[in-house]
């Protein structure tokens, strides 16, 4: 959004002396930044158009801390919507997931598929969704964006791309639950920016469209490729027992995508590690 010249505001509950991401990118004085929670967001803080990506982002922490999940996430939410419904905004990229599918018989997914989440992180990212798109009554145009796993640069040190490419360089034991074979979407930064960018003011009112890499990937090639590019050795990895409730496959079809947002994933898994 800097790049291009727009004039940008930032709501983030983290100050900004430990945003660092904000100065490594090199734009740490070329935005406005509020340090403020999402549940205290008012009118004046909002602009034109608003990304709506705060959340309890990670599947783990929702699950040791599941009300201040709920509190971000859910009440949260509502909040910056009413807060974007009174000052009139001409657009919400609400930024969803792909956990809301949790485990389908039918892959790739697409949207008409009826959610079925099998964790505490999907549920809420799928209640936070709906309430999003309850908005679109009350004239607050909403496009909601359910985004494969992101990795790439100054990404959460959570995602699997990270952490195996951490242990790999460290030589430490790469770890993998069950067999490693559940299929997993994993798209880079660099191609899910442009679609956000696009639902700033594509014709997709009220829609919901998936934005994922197109293809799928187990968790043992994954952290194989991981290895590879380390430079070290496959013996790295080993195995645990199984996690509860974890999705065997999830794949997105991205077709919508491709028609509404003129959405193209250029970058490879290869190539994105």
């Amino acid at each position: 959004l800097v790049q291009r010249g727009n004039e940008v505001t930032i709501l983030e509950h983290t100050h900004l002396h430990d945003a660092w991401r904000l100065r490594e990118m090199g734009i740490a004085g070329r935005v406005k930044y509020i340090w403020k929670a999402i549940q205290d967001a008012t009118p004046g803080d909002m602009e034109d158009y608003v990304i709506h990506c705060a959340a309890s982002s990670d599947v783990a922490h929702t699950r040791s801390s599941p009300r201040f999940a709920i509190d971000t996430s859910i009440q949260g939410t509502v909040n910056l919507l009413e807060a974007c419904r009174s000052r009139g905004v001409k657009r919400v990229v609400v930024i969803s997931s792909y956990s809301v599918y949790g485990r389908q018989e039918k892959q790739p997914i697409d949207e008409v598929a009826l959610p079925n989440p099998s964790t505490l992180y999907g549920a809420i990212k799928l209640g936070a969704e709906k309430i999003a798109l309850s908005y679109v009554h009350e004239d607050v145009p909403i496009v909601a964006l359910r985004l494969a796993t992101l990795y790439g640069s100054w990404a959460r040190a959570t995602v699997p791309v990270a952490i195996f490419l951490r242990q790999a360089l460290a030589g430490e034991l790469i770890t993998l639950t069950g067999d490693g074979e559940q299929k997993r979407d994993h798209n880079y930064i660099d191609n899910a920016v442009p679609a956000i960018l696009s639902a700033l003011d594509a014709d997709a009112v009220g829609e919901v469209i998936n934005v994922g890499s197109g293809r799928e990937v187990s968790m043992l090639d994954l952290a194989i490729m991981c290895v590879k590019a380390a430079g070290r050795d496959k013996s790295l990895i080993h195995f645990a027992p199984p996690r509860r409730a974890e999705e065997g496959r999830l794949v997105l079809n991205i077709d919508q995508a491709k028609r509404l947002l003129k959405y193209e994933p250029l970058v490879q898994l290869e190539d994105g590690i």
